[in-house]
């Protein structure tokens, strides 16, 4: 399984020329708040580490197999 988000800036401009690859990710909702997200990413990828911050705003998406539809998580 595949999973990668678009980070983009609170403005909404797209970061850091393409996708950040992920270890892990989950979303949860709620009907009467703000639901949480959690990311994982390699510790060596610096790049991630850039770019995922709370002040961004990200996208996530899963592709189970190559020939999979993608999925867009949260």
């Amino acid at each position: 399984m595949r999973v990668w988000a678009d980070v983009y800036s609170a403005a909404g401009s797209r970061l850091g020329g393409g996708p950040v690859a992920l270890k892990t990710a989950g979303v949860t909702r709620v009907l009467d708040g703000v639901g949480t997200i959690r990311l994982s990413a390699p510790g060596t990828d610096a790049r991630a580490r850039a770019l995922l911050v709370n002040e961004n705003h990200v996208r996530i998406y899963t592709q189970a197999t190559d020939d999979a539809a993608v999925r867009e998580m949260g």
